[in-house]
């Protein structure tokens, strides 16, 4: 991959199965989407580990539970000169092409329901990853990694099991961790950035500005 320099992540929007009823219901209910808060906190520590840098500063704005839904997003600069950005816009219609779907390993919600693991996801949530030798295009929930280089396109296979297994060896690695007394994969410290970060964005939706994380 080289050096990192971009990394962005596109959800796919509630309304995935095109049903404009189901839409208009979630726009209306008082429980609206949080992208930011509900996933995006997770991307936010993934996005660290994979840019093996921690985040520095941050601007973008987030949505609050009952109020009027509005575009999330957040700008991320990583302490090695790499920039990240995540993008949500619950409750509005994809612009994806029927051609870009993949079937996936792990469930998927919409304005519409639910689809089960192995199912088809027309609109599917993935990250694209640039660098200065190549870029990664990650399907997080399907379970699938694309490599792009000199070389052409390579689809990269993965350790996986499908939902409702798909943190199960997440889940033995930290019982390992605790049957051998030792010191957890992922510590407590890590979240709390993560914390940081995600308040840091919602501060600087109030202030207008690039806010500093320490």
């Amino acid at each position: 991959m080289g050096r990192l320099a971009l990394l962005i992540f596109l959800p796919n929007p509630l309304s995935a199965a095109q049903d404009r009823k189901a839409v208009m219901r979630w726009r209306r209910s008082t429980t609206r989407g949080m992208g930011l808060v509900d996933h995006g906190v997770h991307l936010i520590d993934a996005f660290s580990w994979l840019m093996d840098a921690p985040i520095t500063s941050v601007f973008g704005r987030g949505n609050i539970s009952g109020e009027e839904l509005t575009t999330e997003f957040a700008h991320m600069n990583f302490a090695n000169g790499a920039v990240g950005q995540l993008l949500y816009n619950d409750g509005t219609f994809s612009t994806d092409l029927p051609q870009e779907g993949l079937f996936s390993w792990g469930s998927a919600w919409a304005a519409s329901g639910h689809t089960p693991a192995g199912g088809w996801q027309a609109h599917p949530n993935h990250i694209c990853v640039h660098g200065s030798k190549g870029a990664l295009r990650i399907f997080h929930y399907a379970n699938e990694l694309y490599l792009f280089n000199n070389a052409g396109s390579e689809r990269l296979k993965l350790l996986d099991r499908p939902a409702p297994a798909q943190f199960a060896l997440q889940m033995e690695r930290f019982c390992r961790n605790i049957q051998n007394n030792e010191e957890p994969d992922v510590p407590g410290n890590v979240g709390l950035r993560a914390l940081r970060v995600l308040l840091g964005l919602y501060e600087s939706q109030q202030t207008q500005t690039m806010v500093t994380i320490n």
